[in-house]
């Protein structure tokens, strides 16, 4: 409400009162389009204003060198198109502010010095023109197919993530997005695309009956194992009130030829099915009988965290940490034991036990830093 009056009292003296001129309101832009906290004040002057003054200020914002401020001119434009009620009065405008904003999909920025600096600007920056296109643009018949190219063709993976995010929450009603989405997640040779697409089809298409067997087709077929690693994620979590979903995570858990689905099938049957009666039960199991050392380490993990207040816990815990025939079950228990029952007086004699006699160094490794810690 204050920031609308704020631009209405900007607006009066610039139609009724003529206190400022056209090159007074550019000055305003001038002077504030760099601070965000602005930027709905001068979207919102941009939209009360006459298309033909937008135009003007959209001109000077085009025509800012942003790149010092992540190119926040040309969203800031691109928002002020978003309020402007006849776009055809500033079509041509439009179309050039459009096509500043793609280019910046391709952004490049050599002056990052390190990895990490380039990716948190750079992609943001690319996602960011992305998402602006998508929002700005939405009902221009070209924006869909440009996003669908984009999609499978750019040459960067988080342009590519970035255009099927914006496809799918803005284009759910279009029934061709449901199976353009699944040609992606099934055929793309990228694994993260593959992910976007099967997130975004679980929880924008939660309701079609048809979603919830493609996923499980998709999390037991698939030949990518991070690809069946998410589509399990988004069952446990979307379907939880499923009768089913148990019993088949379940049996994802201990069948699927990898050992990170089936780890991750751990977590989340731990953290999504804690309250029922056989968990607990079925956690002890998989951590003392599962072939894989990463299963039972996340077994053990998943019980020592999630039901730390429960009195059994803590010894068999203890017993695990000392008795246990697997290396990684003992060296899981001891580390869960440092963490969590620190204030317990029997456990840095175990800890202690552990890093003088425990016929492997890796559990010894594992309680080093704990015995030292309480020296």
């Amino acid at each position: 409400m204050i920031l609308s009056l704020c631009a209405w009292e900007f607006l009066r003296q610039f139609e009724k009162q003529k206190t400022i001129e056209l090159d007074g309101l550019i000055q305003i832009f001038r002077e504030h389009w760099r601070d965000e906290s602005w930027h709905e004040v001068l979207r919102l002057m941009a939209g009360m204003l006459d298309a033909k003054f937008t135009g003007e200020i959209l001109e000077y914002l085009i025509d800012e060198n942003g790149e010092a401020e992540n190119f926040s001119n040309l969203f800031l434009a691109a928002e002020c198109v978003s309020e402007v009620k006849n776009r055809n009065d500033i079509a041509a405008i439009a179309s050039k502010l459009r096509e500043r904003v793609k280019e910046l999909t391709k952004y490049e920025n050599s002056s990052a010095s390190t990895p990490q600096e380039y990716d948190n600007l750079v992609y943001e920056i690319r996602r960011q023109a992305v998402a602006a296109v998508a929002a700005t643009w939405k009902d221009d018949h070209e924006t869909s197919p440009w996003l669908k190219q984009i999609a499978k063709s750019d040459n960067n993976w988080t342009v590519r993530q970035a255009a099927i995010q914006e496809l799918a929450r803005g284009w759910k009603d279009d029934p061709e997005t449901s199976p353009w989405l699944k040609q992606i997640a099934k055929f793309d040779n990228n694994w993260t695309v593959r992910q976007a697409a099967i997130q975004e089809l679980a929880r924008g298409w939660k309701d079609d009956p048809k979603t919830s067997p493609w996923l499980k087709q998709i999390a037991k077929s698939d030949n990518d194992w991070i690809v069946r690693q998410a589509a399990v994620q988004e069952l446990a979590r979307g379907w939880k009130d499923n009768p089913e979903t148990l019993s088949w995570l379940k049996q994802i858990a201990q069948s699927d030829d990898d050992r990170n689905v089936r780890k991750i099938a751990v977590q989340e049957l731990a953290r999504g099915w804690k309250d029922d009666p056989e968990t607990l039960s079925w956690l002890k199991q998989i951590a003392q009988s599962d072939d894989d050392e990463d299963v039972r380490q996340a077994a053990v993990q998943e019980l020592a965290r999630g039901w730390k207040d429960e009195p059994e816990t803590s010894p068999w815990l203890k017993q695990r940490a000392q008795f246990d025939d697997d290396k990684y079950v003992r060296c899981a228990a001891v580390q869960e034991l440092a963490h969590g029952w620190k204030d317990d007086p029997d456990i840095l004699p175990i800890l202690k036990q552990r890093a003088q006699f425990d016929d492997d160094k890796y559990v010894r490794c594992a309680t080093y830093p704990q015995t030292t810690r309480s020296i």
